[in-house]
């Protein structure tokens, strides 16, 4: 169990601690000081057992941008001009190799497209007049980006080019406007053998200063975090509200006859 955790359930043991004194009683009474006590509690915890151990984003080594190869996953249309009978859309299996008439196994994986419509037509040389090929990728599984945690839309993203790790997070909708932790977005990347993360603050960005860019890499993860009052209000929603009967109503009296209250009981 990771150290976040632990401290997770001691919040939660103590919470449901309380609520169970006030429970004991005739009548239920949640007082606005024992929510706001709770409350602060939970953010104290949460908040001092949550370990960042990504790396800072500045010791990320800069993206590789390269002319995009093609890879295992990637789906291809190949169209002979003069010869339509051998037209085909094909995947490229794992081993980077694909199937095609007349010439057999063909190595796609690795090469650009470019670089492969030059290899299919001296294959095809030797059997047509007019080997004229042209290779349409249809789905470029090996240029995908993946992105998770608070933002409109999480999956797989297709990358259309180089893009940043705000364009990335746009193509997917972009953030949770209410939920989301701009101050720490997580990238993680394979290095070698070894997948690395680091840590974005993307605040200033956000706000319009003029700073570098974190360029994405073909294969990253993103994942935006919660902020720390959206856990709280989740956590005050499952571990005090659901466990009340009836929900819970909190009325506060002002001067001049005024008064302000919270009524959990129509969500249930």
């Amino acid at each position: 169990m990771s150290r976040y955790q632990k401290c997770r359930h001691v919040v939660i043991g103590l919470a449901l601690t309380r609520t169970e004194t006030k429970m004991q009683s005739s009548t239920i009474q949640i007082t606005l000081p024992y929510i706001f006590s709770i409350a602060l509690l939970s953010i104290a915890l949460l908040a001092g057992c949550s370990s960042n151990m990504a790396l800072p984003a500045a010791e990320a080594p800069i993206a590789q941008m390269q002319n995009p190869v093609l890879g295992a996953g990637d789906e291809l249309e190949l169209k002979f001009y003069y010869a339509p009978e051998l037209n085909v859309t094909q995947r490229v299996r794992p081993d980077g190799m694909i199937s095609l008439q007349l010439v057999g196994e063909v190595k796609a994986a690795g090469v650009t497209p470019t670089q492969f419509q030059n290899d299919l037509q001296k294959l095809y040389a030797q059997h047509l007049k007019f080997p004229d090929v042209t290779i349409i990728v249809r789905n470029s599984f090996s240029r995908r980006i993946f992105i998770g945690g608070e933002v409109a839309r999480t999956g797989v993203i297709d990358m259309p080019a180089d893009v940043s790790l705000l364009e990335g997070i746009y193509l997917a909708g972009g953030f949770g406007l209410t939920s989301a932790d701009v101050k720490q977005v997580i990238v993680m990347r394979y290095e070698g053998e070894k997948r690395i993360g680091y840590s974005v603050n993307m605040q200033d960005e956000l706000k319009g200063a003029a700073v570098k860019p974190f360029m994405l890499q073909a294969g990253d993860i993103v994942f935006v975090p919660r902020t720390p009052i959206t856990e709280v209000n989740q956590f005050v929603e499952q571990y005090i509200t659901s466990v009340v009967p009836g929900g819970i109503t909190i009325n506060r009296q002002f001067g001049n006859n005024t008064s302000a209250g919270i009524d959990t009981s129509s969500r249930r």
